[in-house]
């Protein structure tokens, strides 16, 4: 696979001619899902995703299981490439809320760990869209993946919560990786010592952290000069996450 080869989630994982599919699952829960609680990791989670290899023979057989597709996460977006150039396809899913991006490295052999924790320093925490593409013309897969965060200090205070550093580090000792509410690009800084590739989040200098609340992200050269460009959906009711309007709400306005 082409190291710029997005793939939907119809692909063929184990090389065997047939495509087969990644399904990703965004359960619609009674409690806030943004509550702290403890990873669920063992396939219990309603919102974890499910492989199916394709039979070849006009059916498809769950193997989420035995492939090790157990983590939950509710999941907004999905994306397939080769990140670590063994010729075996992986899979990129942006989680919504608590839950974290999941990096499922392909083993070759029906398994896929998942390494988002190795591979990225930290990542966006409502995850919404993502895309994969070499941006800068290096070689090497980067990933977008987009949040909500309003530009400009005003709209930015009066939009969202202040960040709360107990929470932050009650996630931590629960084992979900580091998330901020940001757009991130993960730029690739190629295979460390390790083999893995290693990435940078450079949104912030990139000037692309803040798009307000954004859904699907596409990186494509748009003006045919070489370059990938950055194309970002975006829109949903006007100020519902506004913190007044919030309290308004609670207060049986």
């Amino acid at each position: 696979m082409p190291p710029d080869d997005a793939a939907p989630p119809f692909f063929d994982y184990d090389r065997d001619g047939d495509l087969d599919l990644y399904v990703l699952t965004n359960e619609l829960e009674e409690f806030n899902r943004n509550t702290i609680r403890p990873r669920l990791v063992r396939g219990e989670a309603p919102s974890t995703d499910r492989l199916y290899r394709n039979d070849g023979n006009g059916t498809f057989t769950n193997v989420s299981s035995a492939a090790g597709i157990m983590i939950e996460g509710y999941g907004l977006g999905v994306a397939v490439t080769d990140f670590n150039r063994d010729g075996w396809p992986d899979i990129y899913v942006a989680n919504d809320f608590l839950t974290n991006d999941l990096l499922w490295i392909n083993n070759g052999d029906g398994t896929f760990p998942n390494r988002a924790g190795e591979y990225l320093k930290h990542q966006t925490h409502n995850a919404m869209g993502t895309d994969i593409a070499d941006y800068n013309n290096d070689g090497l897969v980067d990933v977008v993946v987009l949040d909500m965060l309003p530009p400009g200090n005003m709209r930015e205070k009066t939009m969202i919560q202040a960040g709360n550093y107990d929470r932050f580090h009650m996630s931590l000792q629960l084992g979900y990786q580091p998330q901020y509410m940001r757009n991130t690009l993960q730029l690739n800084n190629g295979p460390a010592q390790s083999a893995a590739p290693t990435f940078s989040e450079i949104g912030q200098l990139a000037g692309v952290s803040d798009t307000d609340w954004s859904w699907a992200p596409l990186l494509a050269d748009f003006d045919n000069d070489g370059h990938k460009d950055l194309f970002i959906s975006n829109g949903y009711r006007r100020d519902v996450t506004n913190l007044d309007y919030i309290v308004y709400l609670q207060e049986g306005g």
